[in-house]
C-alpha cells in the first residue's frame, strides 16, 4: 500500500500468470481493494507477465475471472510486457543518475556467496562488488542493481506506526535484466 505525496491512495495487486489465482494474492487484492475504496483511491491490476517461459494467457484469464467473481474491480489495468519501453526509460534514468548500476557477477559466484552467508547464519545479500567498480573486460552484465541507501530509513506505516529499517541489511537489489543497447 502506498500514499503519494498528494495524499491520493494508489494501490495495486500484481499477480504473475504462472498459475491460478491463489489465496495469498486474493487476500492482498481484497485488502488493497478495500483500502482504495475506503479512501476513494485507485486500485490497479498489474499482470506480471514478463516471465515469458512460465506465463500463460489461460492463467491470466483465470486470475481476472476469479477477481471479478469475488467482486473485486480495478480502476487501471496494465500488463508488464506492454510497458517495457516505459521501464527502459526509467532504468536508463536510474543508470544515468548513478542510482543503479550493471552487475557483472556470474550467477555461480552469487550463489556461492549466498550459500556462504547462509552457512554463517547471515541473511543473504549482495556484497556490492560491482557497485562502484569498472566492468571487467569482455564480460557481459548479468543484471541491473539498484543502489540501496546505506543508512537507516524511517517511515510511517498506517498499521504498524513508525518503522525504522537499516538498509545495510538488504544490500543492492536486482531490478532488471540489462538494457538492450
Amino acid at each position: 500500500m502506498s500514499i503519494s505525496t498528494k495524499n491520493q491512495v494508489r494501490v495495486r495487486i500484481a499477480p504473475s500468470p504462472t498459475g491460478p489465482l491463489h489465496l495469498g494474492t486474493t487476500r492482498t487484492a481484497l485488502f488493497n481493494w478495500l483500502f482504495a475504496r475506503h479512501h476513494k483511491g485507485t486500485f490497479i491490476l498489474r499482470i506480471e507477465d514478463t516471465d515469458l517461459e512460465r506465463s500463460d494467457p489461460q492463467y491470466e484469464a483465470e486470475i481476472i475471472e476469479g477477481l471479478k467473481w469475488l467482486g473485486i474491480t480495478w480502476d487501471e489495468f496494465y500488463r508488464q510486457s506492454e510497458r517495457l519501453e516505459t521501464y527502459e526509460k526509467c532504468l536508463k534514468k536510474l543508470l544515468d543518475e548513478q542510482k543503479a548500476y550493471y552487475c557483472y557477477c556470474a550467477e555461480e559466484e552469487l550463489d556461492a556467496e549466498k550459500q556462504g552467508q547462509i552457512k554463517k547464519g547471515l541473511s543473504p545479500k549482495y556484497n556490492g562488488k560491482c557497485r562502484n567498480g569498472k566492468p571487467p573486460a569482455k564480460t557481459s552484465p548479468g543484471l541491473i542493481r539498484f543502489k540501496m541507501p546505506e543508512e537507516t530509513i524511517t517511515f510511517h506505516d498506517l498499521i504498524r506506526g513508525e518503522i525504522k529499517f537499516d538498509m545495510r541489511l538488504v544490500g543492492d537489489i536486482a531490478i532488471a535484466k540489462p538494457l538492450k543497447h
